[in-house]
């Protein structure tokens, strides 16, 4: 990976998208005048004014690989097999065409290293830069994907897997992807479907397919597809309800008295999720002035996506998601 100081020159303001200052620690536009503090060695590039990550509050990334049951459902039913053949694509066709200047690949949600993607860090002929909303040792910088720090059109390709179904505002972190890959930019994306909850209260969406595709329309198509099936989606489910099973087993243990209730035995963190049962339900009524912001008929939805992608289909039982696509002609998102 490229040292920070190697990536100074193309850092941005997240506010405002001025340069840095030399030192890395302010904007140098003195309009904007924002600072940034650091969490160890790496700059905390955040707007915390628009944003739902607060710098004051981010900690060192702990790695963990988990117990003996985490080790064995991901080796069942977590691996990528397709991210290798198409980091492999991505590895190929960078090389063939910068003609002796060395790409740039950004990986968004960099913290760790994603499934599949071993080859793209391993290519002493790439130049990574990653970032995620934690420090760790695959990062350069911390970050929010919604107001990317870096210059427009400074890389040449760009990774995001399993990271959309944590933003507030996917099409907003899509957009900031577009703005910041080149041209002839590619961009490879996996996103779950069907997953039981996971990161709390920073978990916000799932996607089908046509949902998928019609979040990236404004690149072209080069392959999608499934990154796994029904064996992945089970094996998601049996984690999901031993995990479960274990808290509850440890709050019935820290119980005081021979018959807990079933309220007592549930653990707090599990009552404070129910928005993990299979249905959702909310009761609302519009904010004051919202009715001018309601939905416009979805007819030119489904129109734009089936132009976009005529042979797109729905799996109803596909836990993941996988797209290659390219950037198109510097268009507005």
């Amino acid at each position: 990976m490229l040292p920070l100081t190697a990536i100074a020159a193309l850092l941005r303001c997240p506010r405002c998208r001025s340069a840095l200052a030399e030192t890395g620690g302010s904007c140098s536009n003195p309009a904007c005048g924002m600072h940034f503090e650091r969490a160890g060695r790496q700059p905390i590039l955040i707007d915390a004014s628009n944003s739902i990550v607060y710098p004051a509050s981010i900690e060192l990334a702990i790695e963990s690989r988990g117990g003996p049951l985490r080790r064995l459902l991901d080796r069942l039913g977590e691996q990528n097999r397709v991210a290798p053949d198409v980091s492999e694509k991505i590895r190929a066709e960078l090389v063939a065409r910068t003609h002796g200047r060395r790409p740039i690949v950004l990986v968004v949600g960099g913290g760790s290293i994603g499934s599949g993607i071993d080859s793209l860090y391993d290519d002493p002929a790439i130049d990574l830069i990653g970032f995620d909303v934690y420090p760790s040792r695959h990062t350069q910088f911390v970050a929010d994907g919604h107001a990317i720090p870096l210059a427009d059109s400074s890389v040449d390709a760009v990774v995001i897997q399993a990271v959309l179904e944590h933003v507030r505002d996917p099409a907003r972190v899509v957009a900031e992807i577009h703005r910041v890959l080149r041209a002839d930019g590619l961009i490879y994306a996996d996103t779950p479907f069907l997953q039981h909850v996971h990161e709390g209260p920073f978990d916000f969406t799932r996607f089908t397919e046509s949902g998928h595709r019609w979040l990236f329309r404004h690149f072209e198509l080069i392959e999608s597809g499934h990154v796994a099936g029904v064996g992945a989606g089970l094996c998601w489910s049996i984690a999901h309800v031993a995990q479960h099973r274990a808290a509850a087993r440890r709050q019935s243990a820290r119980t005081p008295g021979d018959a807990p209730t079933r309220d007592a035995r549930r653990p707090a963190d599990l009552a404070a999720t129910r928005d993990r049962r299979r249905v959702e339900r909310l009761l609302l009524r519009p904010a004051l002035g919202d009715a001018a912001r309601r939905p416009r008929n979805d007819r030119a939805l489904s129109r734009h996506a089936g132009e976009a992608d005529p042979a797109a289909r729905v799996a109803a039982v596909t836990p993941g998601r996988t797209i290659a696509s390219r950037s198109r002609a510097r268009t507005s998102p």
